[in-house]
């Protein structure tokens, strides 16, 4: 799921290190809670929880479309 959020931020102009930023520091960053999780979703990643789910289905017959291209390294070094 994690890997198709992130080909999601891509299609919407990202870069690959850039999503990736944006999932494991700017989401958590924002602070999401059990009451507040799915606004938080909406309000860093741009789409509802419910439209996320719909575009799961987009990478179901080629998940090896969803590797990524760089290393952890290249992601969280400056």
């Amino acid at each position: 799921m994690n890997l198709s959020l992130l080909k999601i931020l891509q299609e919407q102009g990202y870069s690959e290190k850039d999503s990736f930023k944006i999932l494991f520091e700017n989401y958590w960053q924002s602070d999401p809670s059990d009451s507040n999780w799915q606004s938080k979703f909406q309000e860093v990643f741009g789409l509802t929880i419910n439209d996320f789910y719909l575009k799961l289905n987009d990478y179901k017959e080629n998940p090896d479309d969803l590797i990524p291209n760089i290393s952890l390294s290249e992601i969280f070094t400056n």
